[in-house]
């Protein structure tokens, strides 16, 4: 009887390790989803350089994430502010450090830098953090966007293929331009014939 209970003592001993191990690893593994489940539902705020349809340089800040980002402030560097040579952008710059934002999901928020052909500011890199939260955390991002970099792409923009409009501009003329010989020809019929 001794050894029975012995043996169900060292049994019951084995039992209890292996279900305390299986109970780490379910703790670490619910510890991992929920993770997992907080990391693709939060605010997430990217910001890129971005020249818009109407010939803007701009740094377009999106909230690609599942909740809305709040209190989004960007904080340009002053280097990259005093630089610039028009004293608009420069005035906007300035006010933006002092602002806070909520960004809506999917919602883009445009930071004005300057227009097409703008040179000076082509040339220069623009730094600044990126704050933001959600419900459940605080965001802070360090960025350095050299804007030298783009000047290579800035012949067209897709968004604005003038060459593509006026195309379209044309076929619609010589369109119009037929049905109206065609409407002059039936006119000169029917007065020949009547």
């Amino acid at each position: 009887m001794v050894i029975i209970t012995a043996i169900y003592v060292i049994a019951t001993i084995f039992i209890c390790k292996a279900n305390i191990k299986s109970a780490n690893a379910t703790r670490e593994q619910v510890a991992e989803q929920k993770r997992q489940f907080d990391e693709s539902n939060r605010a997430y705020v990217t910001v890129h350089f971005e020249v818009t349809p109407s010939k803007l340089y701009t740094l377009c800040v999106c909230n690609h994430g599942n909740k809305v980002a709040k209190n989004v402030h960007l904080e340009i560097s002053d280097e990259f502010i005093e630089e610039l040579e028009n004293d608009k952008v420069k005035h906007l710059l300035k006010n933006t450090k002092e602002s806070k934002i909520d960004i809506g999901i999917g919602q883009k928020w445009y930071l004005w830098l300057g227009v097409l052909g703008d040179r000076v500011t082509m040339q220069k890199s623009v730094a600044f953090n990126l704050t933001y939260s959600d419900d459940n955390n605080s965001y802070n991002e360090a960025y350095n966007i050299n804007l030298n970099a783009f000047n290579w792409q800035l012949l067209c923009s897709p968004d604005d293929n003038e060459y593509e409009q006026t195309k379209k501009i044309a076929n619609s003329i010589d369109k119009i331009s037929k049905s109206i010989a065609k409407i002059e020809r039936e006119i000169h019929k029917e007065q020949d014939n009547g």
